[in-house]
């Protein structure tokens, strides 16, 4: 279980997030081989439950949403890299502590 949602939870809020951007994430595929760029912000705006697991468990939600990118029959074996986090996760590399193990944190 990843946070407080169940992991089928997350891939169909991933799912319904593949499915509702599917213009841009083709874009985003055709630009570089196996790699999709998600623009956080459009996820926030999408799912307030897939943004919140990605900034307290990134390994694992970044997984499981490449699992329902995989299952989607968008693409095989793509990698996902976000965009756009917001200012708050912006941390300077001196003020890195060990609090911020598992975060998702922009340097």
């Amino acid at each position: 279980m990843v946070g407080k949602v169940k992991n089928e939870e997350l891939v169909i809020e991933a799912k319904s997030f593949f499915d509702f951007n599917k213009k841009e994430l083709g874009m985003s595929l055709r630009k570089s081989t196996n790699v999709i760029y998600v623009d956080f912000m459009k996820l926030i705006e999408f799912s307030n439950i897939l943004s919140e697991e990605i900034l307290t468990n990134p390994e694992d939600t970044l997984r499981l949403m490449e699992v329902a990118l995989a299952e989607s029959g968008l693409t095989d074996n793509a990698r996902i890299r976000l965009s756009n986090l917001s200012k708050s996760q912006e941390i300077k590399v001196r003020n890195i502590r060990s609090k911020h193990l598992d975060e998702m944190i922009v340097i």
